[in-house]
């Protein structure tokens, strides 16, 4: 079973007082209230677009759908 560490050598460990030192810095988050609305603003112009191209697949087999209707009704 390996022994602890005293607190000597947890400071001298070179792992510990990099972690030691990012504790100390203040805290700056790396996403502002601009990023994160420009993200959403991105989020929602793409969803749209995807409606709108998919509302459109939509319509163009809907068309397809009805002229091969009336092109069997035609022949009967």
């Amino acid at each position: 079973m390996a022994k602890k560490k005293t607190k000597k050598q947890k400071q001298q460990d070179p792992d510990f007082e990099a972690m030691r030192k990012r504790a100390l810095q203040p805290f700056k988050p790396s996403l502002t209230d601009e990023d994160i609305t420009q993200f959403e603003n991105e989020v929602r112009k793409k969803s749209l677009e995807n409606m709108k191209e998919l509302k459109n697949q939509v319509k163009q087999s809907d068309k397809e759908r009805i002229m091969e209707q009336s092109v069997f009704e035609h022949h009967l």
